[in-house]
């Protein structure tokens, strides 16, 4: 019984009624009624004792699962897994291509406003405004109309992404085999991403010692294209990766990495967000677009620092809980 299994971990670690009341901020007398089986625990309250005693869910369930929560504990078969893992490939294309576009959103603009100072062409600051803002926020529009896509046809399986499941024995022999085998084509693909990102800079600096505008125009759309490309396979893998770490429970999608999750997701899409909107001001004013695209170059060296801090938050606000 889940009573006896409460009691025995609380004694394996030591704890009181108290202490352990104090973790899961409930009342000893919760605490109490669990043990004597008077009441059961939720949902949430079993995944918190699971992570508080080290064991697993099912662990807690196994044997007797209580019967208000018999319809929440979701236990995933095999095909549910494959179909899951099937999805999250999709989408990772269709995200990565959406993330594509927001990359190469603004290289209209910049062509068009290079373009422009070129008396040749005859495109007029207005034709370049109205033209380049237009192309910019279209793909900018598909790129979020399939973000929304994908996250509506994410909820079909909200409960993987908040880890509220268990798996049957042969699920989790299968996902294990299906990450092992996927771990040569991730590591090789993600050396190949780096290195493209790495190296996407080099024309456009070579270009700009040789004082020709129109070189260097070309190598700064050269730049976006090799860097999107390295982002484009940096998000398909993560994404398929992910999928797999989320039905094991490991990596970022242990109890504790969920927790920092929100802080995050609300950090890291506003940062994004923010950074998109300082570029374009600063490019409107001043004109100076043969600049203004180091913006992302700062922003992305300086996302991991911003995501350290993020988790370093998160962990003092825990521990405070605790």
């Amino acid at each position: 019984m889940i009573a006896e299994k409460i009691i025995n971990c609380r004694k394996n670690n030591g704890w009181s009624q108290e202490e352990l009341a104090y973790k899961m901020n409930v009342s000893h007398q919760i605490i109490s009624n669990w043990e004597c089986g008077n009441t059961s625990p939720t949902l949430a309250e079993i995944i918190k004792l699971s992570k508080y005693f080290n064991v697993t869910i099912d662990y807690l369930l196994k044997d007797e699962i209580p019967a208000n929560l018999q319809e929440n504990i979701k236990k995933i078969t095999l095909d549910e897994a494959k179909k899951y893992i099937k999805f999250r490939k999709k989408a990772s294309w269709q995200i990565a291509i959406a993330t594509i576009l927001c990359i190469l959103s603004p290289m209209t603009l910049i062509l068009l406003a290079y373009a422009s100072d070129i008396p040749s062409t005859g495109i007029t600051a207005p034709v370049m405004g109205i033209v380049g803002v237009g192309v910019l926020f279209g793909l900018v529009i598909i790129a979020v109309s399939i973000f929304l896509y994908t996250g509506f046809k994410n909820e079909e399986y909200s409960y993987i992404e908040k880890g509220e499941f268990t798996l049957e024995e042969d699920v989790n022999i299968f996902v294990k085999i299906k990450k092992k085998k996927y771990r040569n084509k991730y590591i090789i693909l993600n050396i190949l991403a780096t290195i493209l990102c790495i190296i996407s800079p080099i024309p456009l600096i070579i270009s700009s010692f040789l004082d020709d505008e129109q070189l260097v125009m070309m190598m700064l759309v050269l730049l976006f294209i090799i860097a999107g490309i390295g982002a484009f396979i940096f998000i398909v893998l993560g994404i398929q990766n992910e999928s797999l770490n989320k039905i094991l429970k490991i990596g970022e999608y242990t109890e504790k990495e969920r927790k920092r999750s929100p802080l995050r997701e609300v950090v890291g899409s506003t940062s994004w967000g923010l950074i998109v909107v300082v570029f374009l001001v600063w490019t409107y004013l001043d004109h100076s677009w043969d600049v203004s695209w180091i913006i992302f170059v700062i922003a992305g060296i300086s996302f991991p620092l911003i995501l350290y801090v993020c988790n370093a938050i998160s962990d003092n606000n825990e521990k405070r809980t605790n």
